[in-house]
């Protein structure tokens, strides 16, 4: 037989993670530890026995917190076992599921495609929700059975189940609402549009609620310069302005009204046709303008070769040297006067010291 063949042995998880329940907090033991009675526990729950009392809380044999000993190896057994059940419950609700099956001759359409997969991912957290509330209904019974017994057991084993039970109306109490709240008619939904302003070549492809109106729309263009870092200083009167898709070039200009009462058609498109103003658009000024002597105020300065002229400022070279081979010369200078040659030959064509 070949030594190295990975034998599957098929055991159920909860057999084995039964074993490895923590005598304190029946829960299945979290960094574990060994007495050296050999006994196993959760760190946290023997570190506290062992302060309140020098002793195993499993069979009282004296012992310390020094004496108690990690163990390492079987934290990671745990941590297996624990994978594999997660594993494998979730095939089993998924299973479970699919056993429900479409008529063969039936095809799902994209709605009933994405109804179909998103119920299935539901259903499986929710069985295991379910999962979870048994097991810890019965751990509580665990550590009832340590403390009771007769009547008294059964008395409050009657009253964990009937929490379970009570837990579990509730949950599907709150799923039947839910459902019935997102169960919206598709007139209903929330709308995917194209928002576009062609003169600034922006195109935003967005899902809206049709309780929008053009003045929503407009707060999106606004916030979207802001969080490019390039804000919006004007804008213009224009139209919102939509092209319904799927129709024969239906144009309909928006009024201030909810965008819902055009019946809007999923992926429509809408041009704001108004003059946007952005501060990158605003004039540029040279640095002499807005020189201040005494402040320590910086510029850039820049030669241009196309007009053999040093000592521009940045502004300058950007707006009146457009495409002029240019290139820096001096950074970060600190001039003790408005300097920029550009002004002095007369080459400045933007606000300057000169010219307001």
């Amino acid at each position: 037989m070949d030594r190295d063949m990975d034998l599957a042995i098929k055991i159920p998880a909860d057999v084995i993670l039964k074993e490895f329940e923590c005598p304190v907090c029946f829960g299945t033991i979290k960094d574990a530890c060994v007495t050296k009675c050999g006994h196993l526990f959760c760190k946290d729950c023997i570190d506290e026995c062992l302060n309140r009392r020098h002793e195993c809380p499993n069979c009282k044999h004296e012992t310390t917190i020094e004496e108690v000993i990690r163990n390492f190896s079987l934290d990671t057994i745990i941590k297996i076992l624990l994978q594999e059940r997660e594993k494998a419950a979730t095939e089993h609700y998924e299973s479970m599921f699919n056993a429900a099956k479409i008529p063969e001759a039936h095809t799902l359409n994209p709605i009933e495609t994405v109804f179909h997969t998103n119920m299935k991912e539901s259903f499986v957290e929710f069985e295991k929700y379910f999962r979870d509330l048994k097991d810890r209904t019965e751990r509580s019974k665990s550590k009832l059975r340590a403390q009771f017994s007769g009547e008294e057991l059964e008395k409050n084993f009657k009253e964990l189940d009937e929490n379970l039970s009570k837990s579990i109306e509730m949950i599907v109490e709150s799923f039947d609402k839910h459902m019935k709240s997102i169960s919206l008619p598709p007139e209903l939904l929330p709308v995917r549009i194209f928002l576009k302003a062609p003169k600034k070549n922006l195109t935003l492809d967005m899902h809206i609620p049709r309780t929008h109106t053009t003045k929503d729309l407009l707060d999106i263009i606004i916030n979207y310069y802001i969080s490019k870092g390039d804000p919006v200083q004007s804008l213009s009167n224009g139209n919102f302005v939509l092209h319904m898709a799927l129709s024969d070039g239906d144009i309909i200009i928006l009024d201030n009204g909810p965008i819902g009462k055009y019946s809007i058609i999923q992926g429509s498109t809408i041009y704001f046709d108004g003059e946007i103003v952005l501060k990158s658009d605003a004039p540029k000024e040279c640095f002499t303008k807005n020189y201040v002597k005494g402040q320590g105020m910086k510029c850039n300065y820049y030669h241009c070769f196309t007009c053999n002229t040093n000592w521009i400022c940045e502004p300058c070279s950007q707006a009146c040297h457009q495409g002029h081979n240019t290139s820096i010369a001096i950074p970060s200078h600190v001039p003790t006067w408005a300097c920029c040659y550009c002004v002095k030959k007369g080459l400045c064509r933007i606000p300057n010291k000169d010219k307001k």
